[in-house]
C-alpha cells in the first residue's frame, strides 16, 4: 500500500516504526489500521479485487483464574482486609498482593501460610469460591 503518514510506507511498520502503529494517523486512519505490517490484520488476494484487508482474529481469552483459598472475610496480614486490596483502594495495598501472608490462614497443600493474591479475590488474581449458605435443618416428617 502506498499509505503514509510521513514516517515511512506500511513496510517500514515490520522493524523500525512498529512501536508508532498506534499512534502514526494519516487522515482518519492509523497505520494499525491499514499496514498488515502492525500485526492487526491480515490481507487475502481475492480473485477480483486484488488484494483485500481483514481483520485479525481476537486473540484467545485468557485462562481462567484459579479458585482462591481460605477464608477471605478472615484475612489479615496486619495491613488491612480483603477489600483494602481493590486496585483503586487509596492505601494501595493491591501491590502488595504476593507479598501479604496471613499466617494464621495456612494452604491445603503447601501448610505455608496464604498471600492475599491466594485468598482475596479482589487482588484480581484469584476467583471468589461461593461460601456456603446454612439453611435450617428440614423439619422431621410427621406420621
Amino acid at each position: 500500500t502506498t499509505w503514509d503518514a510521513g514516517w515511512g510506507l506500511c513496510p517500514t511498520y515490520a522493524d523500525e516504526n512498529k512501536p508508532f502503529c498506534l499512534s502514526d494517523k494519516k487522515g482518519d486512519l492509523f497505520a494499525s489500521q491499514v499496514c498488515f505490517e502492525c500485526g492487526a490484520c491480515a490481507t487475502t488476494k481475492s480473485a477480483t479485487a486484488g488484494w483485500e484487508l481483514q481483520q485479525a482474529p481476537p486473540p484467545p481469552p485468557p485462562p481462567p483464574l484459579p479458585k482462591c483459598e481460605g477464608d477471605s472475610e478472615a484475612f489479615d496480614a496486619s495491613w488491612g482486609p480483603c477489600s483494602s486490596y481493590t486496585p483503586s483502594d487509596p492505601s494501595k495495598n493491591s501491590l502488595y498482593c504476593d507479598h501479604d501472608k496471613d499466617k494464621g490462614l495456612k494452604s491445603l497443600v503447601t501448610g505455608e501460610p496464604l498471600s492475599a493474591a491466594e485468598v482475596c479475590p479482589e487482588c484480581l488474581k484469584c476467583d471468589a469460591v461461593p461460601q456456603p449458605t446454612s439453611q435450617p435443618a428440614p423439619a422431621p416428617e410427621s406420621r
